[in-house]
């Protein structure tokens, strides 16, 4: 295989020429311009150029005055669509914060209304048991008034139980004595 005459450089030079011209990029037309070459591989250069993209793009062109009208026009409702979207958006998640708040509020209030019943119903217990302290308390001073008393009758009693023992150990002993003595 011979080496190739021109370079791709070249040959894509030669094809920008061709369509600067206005005439249609052709193996022929840049052969042509080149002045040799296999056409086949100067359009084939010329097209897998074009095809990774490597040409340089076109020239941006200003937009009619009608298509620019129209463009603002579009733009606009387009904007006004979108704000729209975004005032629903944000009433919808106000709308749902709002719930969110008032479900934590009646939430607390029932949690407060609970507590408050709960340290009512603790505190008229603490109360109940307070009397009942106070009268088991009163009951059982009384109780031990009343065993002090019963102890000191005990004691008392118990006293003269041994005084009358005593005494009837005595009479035995006097009655022993007499009827000895009326022996």
């Amino acid at each position: 295989m011979r080496p190739a005459e021109f370079a791709e450089s070249e040959i894509l030079e030669a094809g920008k020429k061709v369509e600067a011209a206005g005439k249609r990029v052709t193996g022929y037309a840049i052969r042509r311009e080149l002045g040799g070459g296999d056409q086949k591989r100067l359009f084939s250069v010329w097209n897998s150029h074009f095809e990774q993209g490597a040409v340089e793009p076109a020239q941006l062109y200003e937009l009619p005055v009608e298509m620019e009208d129209v463009l603002n026009r579009l733009t606009g409702e387009l904007g006004a669509q979108v704000r729209a979207m975004a005032v629903r958006l944000n009433t919808h998640a106000v709308k749902a914060a709002e719930r969110q708040v008032a479900e934590i509020t009646r939430e607390y209030r029932e949690l407060k209304e609970l507590n408050e019943a709960e340290q009512k119903d603790a505190s008229l217990i603490i109360t109940e048991l307070e009397e009942q302290l106070q009268a088991t308390t009163a009951e059982f001073n009384a109780m031990r008034e009343y065993a002090d008393r019963e102890h000191s009758k005990a004691i008392r009693l118990e006293a003269q139980l041994s005084e009358t023992t005593n005494a009837e150990i005595i009479l035995e002993r006097i009655s022993a004595l007499e009827a000895r003595l009326v022996k």
